[in-house]
């Protein structure tokens, strides 16, 4: 074997701590996300040290001439997928014992996706209206993972490819480095989730350790290229001054990064510089640096940073199933609790999984290795199309079907082939007709907060002695109003189509004579569009040009002003479904579905939220229909918050165990039925015989 084939190991037990460093910040942020707010942008910490590590391995070997992809690959995974491989199989294992069938099947899909290493793709996608949040996504953290295997797919082609046409390397990775960043400049505020999970939009951020890496090979120092002694002297006075006190600058922009960033702040965008330039400061000074050699290369510290790989393979997955066994409500104690076990399980994985196997033949373990990923994967995906085996728990499972969208989209709630066909795949995701062979009466449009009240409503009107034809028409998230349009993750969303579309039809079908319009305004006020927990935005609204000077308050009132007015100009009677109050909490707290709890896990009761907290939530959007009504004084109010809330509490379930609500926002079948049953539904049979 060639001698210069030779692995030499040129150890910087400083990059061990840095690594520790950063770790400590991801899983106290997640476990405490008070404790450092921006906790986050260890991630990025983690892509520098990465592109740093496996481009400086990569760029030696190809220096000496035996790189080889195939052992490049091989020993990508052996070192990354048995940790991997025992946390995926161990989640499977624990979920067939403790989580509902919806859970499960989740599950399911995160594992196959995380075996294929496509998990930021996922949860791209899950990035929209019905997505559940963040904490309970089984496997959320798996998507920084799926970034750096996707990059290093490609990035080895790309430095032979380099070296063989003899191109300078540094000025290519240098035009990589600010195609990834502008593209993240460029497209943050448009497709906020795309940027957040491309490895496109990342990839700048390994390319800075990528940059790094050769600078540190080639010993290139700004004196060492110039030619007039005086000057490279001067230089290399200078650059050795700046290595003294750029680890200590690095680490202010990294501290700086974490309690001064918040998951508020559209990212990775402008903000990612102080993580990722900071990250590279503290690389760039060298293992000698005081921080570095003093702090970072503590024996301590070190070994936090060797095992901080499977650290972060197993602390989200026990943080979920926490959250799970405490029925959504952990206290401090299981958060600590279960951060100390993912450490016992971190240590365990690397001294008696990773080490071992890393003693193994390469190709022989790495191959094995594939074939346990893929078939752990293949099992999760099995699990996927059998919907999480429901027959588990069957008794929970059947209680737990009022809880979520899956049982309101499986009973066709939101949309049916009839209707499309009939009116038009512009209206796919909400578009519902008791009747398609009749003409329509009565047409509700609005957002997934109108097609909650369709079931309640249609239960009522199909059973009347004079039934009445009601259709839904509409898109999730979209207001119902002419010349309005959104902007979320994935760009334009169409709503002014589907709106434009839906006042069409009203306004050219004479048997329709009434008009239900229904939205979440309060989440619109502000001319961006909140999450319904309001942690985030998640879209933007943009208004016709002709209103665009006015404040945002003022913008949705004129568009909703001139809804009502086309409507009755064309005689339809307008009547505003409000909306009913948003939970800040999940309603499955209220119920006992758990087949295993932590012991004193509570149900949640009064199952509600704070009637003063629901109404400084509403207020402003109720004042504006209020103001509108005096404006139109035909125009029909109907308001089913006072149906929900006392003096108290706006609850969400009945008291004897039948929810409300489905989730945070939507109501379930029974509250939508609970709802109709005390709305003036009657009055609609005057309004069209009027």
């Amino acid at each position: 074997m060639n001698d210069k084939c030779v692995p030499v190991a040129k150890y910087r037990p400083d990059i061990d701590g840095l690594r520790a460093v950063s770790i400590v910040f991801v899983v106290v942020f997640h476990a405490f996300p008070n404790v450092f707010p921006g906790g986050f942008v260890g991630v990025d910490v983690f892509f520098v040290i990465s592109g740093f590590l496996i481009t400086g391995l990569i760029a030696k070997d190809l220096q000496n001439d035996c790189f080889s992809l195939v052992d490049f690959y091989a020993k990508r995974i052996r070192r990354i997928f048995p940790s991997l491989a025992v946390m995926l199989a161990s989640c499977l294992l624990l979920g067939w014992f403790v989580l509902l069938s919806k859970e499960f099947s989740a599950l399911g899909k995160h594992v196959a996706a995380g075996s294929l290493y496509v998990s930021n793709f996922v949860l791209q996608n899950e990035a929209g209206y019905f997505d559940s949040t963040s904490e309970w996504k089984p496997l959320l953290h798996l998507w920084s993972l799926a970034i750096e295997e996707q990059f290093y797919l490609l990035w080895p082609l790309l430095l032979i490819i380099n070296r063989k046409k003899k191109k300078n390397t540094i000025l290519v990775m240098v035009l990589f480095f600010f195609i990834s960043f502008s593209l993240n400049i460029g497209y943050i505020e448009r497709l906020p989730a795309v940027v957040f999970y491309s490895p496109l939009t990342r990839a700048w951020e390994l390319v800075a350790g990528a940059l790094l890496a050769y600078l540190d090979m080639s010993g290139l120092t700004v004196g060492q290229s110039m030619t007039v002694s005086f000057w490279r002297t001067l230089a290399v006075w200078l650059n050795k001054r700046f290595r003294k006190i750029s680890s200590a600058l690095g680490f202010v922009l990294i501290f700086t990064s974490v309690f001064a960033l918040d998951v508020k702040v559209l990212y990775p965008y402008w903000y990612a510089i102080l993580p990722v330039l900071g990250a590279s400061l503290v690389i760039y000074a060298g293992q000698d640096s005081w921080i570095n050699l003093k702090l970072l290369s503590a024996k301590s510290v070190v070994y936090i940073g060797l095992v901080s790989y499977p650290l972060y393979i197993w602390h989200w997955p026990i943080l979920y199933f926490v959250r799970v066994f405490s029925n959504g409500s952990p206290n401090q104690g299981m958060k600590l609790c279960a951060l100390v076990l993912a450490l016992l399980l971190a240590l365990i994985t690397y001294k008696f999984i990773e080490i071992p196997i890393r003693a193994m033949n390469l190709l022989k373990a790495s191959k094995a290795l594939l074939v346990l990923v893929l078939a752990i994967g293949l099992i999760g995906l099995v699990v996927r199309l059998n919907a999480g085996f429901p027959s588990r728990f069957p008794e929970l499972d059947l209680k737990a079907q009022n809880i979520g969208s899956e049982s309101w989209l499986a009973k066709g709630f939101n949309s049916d082939p009839a209707c499309v066909n009939k009116l038009g795949a512009v209206f796919e995701q909400y578009c519902k007709i008791l009747d398609p062979g009749k003409n329509i009466d009565v047409l509700l449009l609005g957002d997934s907060t109108a097609n909650h009240f369709y079931s309640g409503l249609a239960s009522i009107l199909q059973n009347q002695s004079n039934p009445v034809n009601l259709a839904n028409l509409g898109k999730g998230g979209c207001m119902p109003l002419l010349g309005v349009d959104e902007y979320d993750q994935n760009g334009p969303r169409r709503c002014d189509l589907v709106s434009q579309k839906s006042y069409e039809l009203a306004l050219n079908t004479p048997s329709i004579k009434v008009v239900l319009i229904s939205f979440a305004g309060p989440l619109h006020l502000a001319g961006d569009v909140a999450a319904h927990n309001r942690s985030s935005i998640v879209g933007k609204i943009y208004y016709s040009p002709d209103i665009e000077s006015a404040t945002p308050r003022e913008q949705l009132k004129i568009a909703f002003r001139n809804s009502i007015r086309t409507l009755m100009d064309a005689k339809k009677r307008v009547v505003i479904l409000l909306n009913v109050p948003s939970l800040d909490f999940d309603p499955a707290q209220c119920v006992n579905l758990r087949p295993v709890y932590f012991p004193g896990t509570k149900i949640k009761s009064p199952c509600g939220v704070d009637r003063v907290l629901a109404d400084k939530t509403n207020f402003e959007f109720r004042s504006m229909v209020q103001e509108l009504k005096s404006e139109f004084p035909s125009l029909t109010v109907w308001d089913p918050y006072l149906l929900l809330c006392d003096s108290l509490i706006c609850h969400a379930d009945n008291g004897v165990g039948f929810l409300f609500y489905r989730d945070g926002v939507h109501l379930s079948e029974f509250g939508s039925k609970w709802i109709a049953s005390r709305l003036p539904v009657g009055d609609l049979n005057s309004f069209i015989n009027n």
